[in-house]
């Protein structure tokens, strides 16, 4: 989960209630706050790559080259 900015519910909930509520209860390993997104400052996740998430200590790490097709 990247930074949330601006960001209203219709409920008035804050973006780390419906985070608690409805992702955490998945079990999956999960960092928010991570600075990815549109907003700067943010770091680009190749979509498609394998990576390492350790949720413990808030590290993502790309495991294999991306290449770019064109």
């Amino acid at each position: 989960m990247g930074y949330f900015t601006n960001c209203t519910s219709s409920s008035n909930q804050k973006v780390e209630d419906i985070i608690n509520e409805y992702i955490l209860p998945l079990n999956k390993p999960t960092i928010s706050n991570f600075a990815t997104g549109h907003s700067f400052p943010f770091v680009t996740i190749p979509i498609g790559a394998k990576v390492e998430l350790d949720a413990d200590n808030l590290t993502i790490k790309i495991l294999e080259e991306i290449y770019d097709e064109d």
